[in-house]
């Protein structure tokens, strides 16, 4: 794959994700009942080329250099199927672009407890290509009385 890469112009992707729901600290996160919660993803191209680099031609007629995907899978316990919650496209047009911000909204669960997501990064154009990470987030009751 490397070589392919090579002869493309194009350097192996070196990745790496950082996750944080939005305006929430990183750990312990809260959210209410079927509130929407957002998570905003930051993936991070390591391999992206200097600022003065000679950039090749791109294969895609869109312009399109890289195109990952997100994916967001609910994780339900042993011996319980889990769950697609979400899937999100990060395209690449910019081989100097050292970050792409990913923003995945869902609405939570109805029950409060502690939920736990897995995010997996992949791609079809690129084989060997692939992270994941978990994040948890607690539903907590909503105390507040409803208007009548």
């Amino acid at each position: 794959m490397n070589r392919e890469l090579d002869k493309a112009g194009t350097p192996m992707p070196i990745l790496r994700l950082d996750i944080e729901g939005k305006g929430v600290e990183s750990q312990n996160q809260t959210v209410l009942p079927t509130k929407q919660y957002s998570l905003d993803i930051t993936l991070h191209r390591d391999h992206a080329l200097p600022p003065d680099a000679e950039i090749p031609e791109a294969l895609a007629p869109q312009g399109i250099y890289e195109a990952f995907y997100l994916i967001l899978e609910g994780l339900m316990g042993e011996g319980k199927p889990n769950h697609l919650v979400s899937i999100q496209p990060a395209i690449v047009k910019d081989l100097t672009e050292k970050t792409i911000k990913v923003p995945i909204t869902f609405v939570a669960p109805e029950k409060p407890g502690q939920y736990s997501l897995r995010i997996h990064l992949t791609t079809n154009s690129i084989v060997g290509v692939y992270l994941s990470q978990d994040i948890s987030f607690e539903v907590i009751e909503d105390d507040v009385p409803t208007l009548q």
